[in-house]
Order: C-alpha cells, then structure tokens, then sequence
C-alpha cells in the first residue's frame, strides 16, 4: 500500500520474484531466437577492396594539401561516384548477362545503390566495397562487377588518378544479418526487464495491508488485536482430532456405545 518502494524493498521483491523474472528473460531469448532464426530471411554480404593511385600530375596540382588529406578527398569522391548510375547501370547489365538472378530480383541503379556500403580506413589509400543481398552469390558478383565497371571508368570521368582491385570479392555462405547472438541476448534482456518492471508496478498498485505495522504507524490506529486464519473445517471430528488424537477417539467410543443401546 505504500506509494514509495525503498531500495530494500525493490531488492526483496526482485528475490521473491527472481524465478518469475528469469523465466520471462528466457522466454524472450527463446522468442528472439525463434524469430531471428525461423522467421527473417537471412542476408549475405561481399566486399572487395580497391587502391587509389594518384598520377603525378595530380601531385603538382595538390602540392599545397598533405598527401594524407589529398587521399581522402579522392576517396570520398570515389564513394559518392561508386553509387550513381552511371556506374551501376552497366554494372548490372554486365551481370545480367551470366546471374539470371539479377532480372529475377529486378535490380534498378536506385535498388543497388541501397545495398551498397563504401568504407576506407585512416591513413589507408584502399577502401572497401561491399554489397548486402539475399543471395551469397549475387552479393559477390554484384561487389566484383561494380569494382571491375568504376576500374575502367573511373580513369575517364577523373584524370586525377586511377583504381585498382586489389582483392576480389568472395562467396559467404555466413549470414551478415540477421546477428543471432545478438537479437536472442536482446530478447532474454527485454524479457527480464519486463518482468521486473511488472513486478514494481503490481507492488506499486497493489493497495492491500501487509502487516499491522502500517495500520499503527502510518494510519496511527490502535492495534486491538489480531485473527487468525482459519482454513475451512470439513467437519468438527476432524478438527477436534488434529488437535487432540484421544479425546477424538473416545469421542468416537462413547458414539458407538450410545447407538448399541439405541
């Protein structure tokens, strides 16, 4: 009934209600497990990596800025070109040709652009392209085509340099999403957060009276005295031989002599 739980009491009611709490933790693992394992359809990646080579004209040129910093403007350019159709387009019509799955998936520039994530290291002149579908497959022959297109166009839409793959990209049958571990650790941790949040909240509406220290201290009622619980009695013989076995016995004697007489 008390409108404020203390911290000691927030530790006797997780106690009381640990095995409730754990159960509902499971229960949400199991759940997330279920569903990131049975339900959501799994996707694969492939990278594969390309190096930048500035030419030595494009070294006069930058002479004022630090190489360092002449890099990763390139390559941000590189990253901003890899995902405009004039790349991809021919791109997917070079692998339409030998993956019948890109006309079953309908794949558009705009559809690629979407499955496709460009990142470099600091202080690297390699960045990486990588390509997330459904298909293992597909994700690897996508990354290497649109590397194999931006290499031989790229020394024609910028003369400041040019690309090289370095590594190509190769089939995984791993799936990158969805992460198992990480959705079923997030579920059993869902679950036990509920559980204990519903267990504050009942303590917080429950407006009973637990003991008499409530009615005398915070109402400031005089305590008379206290009854007992009494558990349903089938029958007075019953009760009368719980708590005294002979007196029930002779009680059952002088019965049995009164109906010889009758």
């Amino acid at each position: 009934m008390n409108d404020k739980i203390d911290l000691v009491r927030v530790g006797q009611l997780l106690c009381k209600n640990g095995l409730l709490i754990i159960c509902l933790g499971v229960i949400g693992g199991l759940t997330a497990f279920g569903v990131s394992t049975y339900v959501m359809q799994p996707s694969y990646g492939a990278s594969t990596a390309l190096l930048v080579n500035r030419s030595a004209e494009n070294s006069a040129t930058m002479a004022a800025a630090t190489n360092q910093q002449a890099d990763i403007q390139i390559i941000n350019t590189y990253k901003d070109l890899l995902k405009r159709p004039v790349i991809l387009e021919e791109a997917i019509d070079q692998l339409s040709v030998s993956n019948l799955k890109v006309k079953q998936y309908k794949l558009s520039p705009e559809t690629l652009a979407n499955m496709i994530s460009v990142k470099n290291e600091s202080n690297s002149q390699v960045f990486t392209i990588s390509v997330k579908t459904l298909d293992a497959k597909l994700s690897a022959d996508l990354a290497n085509s649109i590397a194999a297109v931006f290499e031989k166009k790229i020394k024609k839409i910028m003369r400041t340099g040019s690309v090289t793959v370095v590594s190509d990209a190769r089939i995984s049958n791993v799936p990158v999403e969805p992460n198992v571990k990480q959705l079923s650790l997030f579920g059993l941790l869902v679950g036990m957060f509920i559980g204990v949040v519903g267990v504050l909240v009942r303590e917080l509406i429950d407006r009973t009276v637990k003991d008499a220290d409530f009615l005398t201290q915070q109402m400031g009622l005089t305590n008379l005295g206290s009854v007992s619980f009494i558990t349903r009695i089938k029958s007075i013989e019953s009760a009368m031989e719980r708590q005294d076995p002979t007196a029930q016995r002779s009680s059952r004697a002088n019965s049995d002599l009164r109906h010889e007489h009758s």
